[in-house]
């Protein structure tokens, strides 16, 4: 499954399937499993990039924008 997070200042939505355009700015790979933990902060992204779980395709000046959005979401979760 391919989601997709089309953000723009001020603005934005999230779904699934191909991004709008075809192209995208920068492209995460990630299982979902990863994302889930990603949002409830139990691992950095920074540590998944750097041990191989999360690639980055792009501008990763974006994907670290990304992050950011994240962690301003201070999403929690029940522990799995």
């Amino acid at each position: 499954m391919c989601l997709v997070f089309l953000l723009d200042a001020g603005s934005g939505h999230a779904g699934t399937g191909e991004p709008v355009n075809g192209a995208a700015d920068v492209t995460l790979h990630l299982t979902s499993d990863l994302l889930r933990d990603l949002l409830a902060e139990r691992v950095s992204a920074f540590n998944a990039y750097m041990d191989g779980q999360l690639t980055v395709a792009g501008d990763l000046r974006l994907a670290l924008k990304f992050g950011e959005l994240v962690r301003s979401l201070n999403v929690t979760s029940p522990p799995r």
